[in-house]
């Protein structure tokens, strides 16, 4: 997968999805069906600027991506191994003058206030001096208890906007 270091987002399609089949790649792919992600020749994002942006639904997205093949995705994906839960999450809060995404994706159990919206709340009240509004947040959660399958998750934030 291409990468880019930082994007400055304008428009973001928030998704998730979870695949399970014999092997691995096959996982991979169809958890990117379920985000409806497949299409994209995925370039990942390493971070992206805290300006504000407008939350779009997938329809919005591949309208405003005019037919390109090729799309930024700030995300994470993961492959479970035998026995192991895989939790994926992604969060995001955007305000008239701030915003900001967060994903994370670990192995355990599901933590009771995900991850991703305590370490957003945090960055928000840092920066505004605040408190924060409640981030909006997907969660995907499997767990591989069939050792002839693979399974996968995947979270992620596709982004329309200018690399930085």
């Amino acid at each position: 997968m291409e990468r880019v270091g930082r994007i400055k987002p304008k428009y973001v399609w928030i998704t998730s999805g979870t695949g399970r089949w014999t092997n691995e790649k096959s996982a991979e792919a169809l958890a990117k069906r379920e985000a409806g992600i497949d299409k994209f020749k995925l370039i990942e994002v390493v971070s992206l600027e805290n300006n504000p942006i407008t939350i779009i639904s997938k329809e919005e997205f591949i309208k405003k991506a005019s037919g390109s093949k090729y799309a930024y995705m700030y995300g994470n994906m993961l492959q479970a191994r035998e026995g192991e839960t895989v939790n994926g999450e992604i969060s995001f809060i955007s305000t008239e003058d701030w915003s900001g995404i967060f994903s994370s994706i670990y192995v355990g159990e599901q933590k009771e206030i995900p991850y991703s919206e305590k370490t957003l709340i945090s960055k928000f009240e840092l920066v505004n001096k605040k408190l924060s509004p409640k981030p909006t947040t997907r969660t995907e959660t499997i767990t591989r208890d069939d050792p002839y399958n693979n399974y996968c998750v995947v979270v992620a934030a596709m982004v329309i906007g200018e690399p930085q």
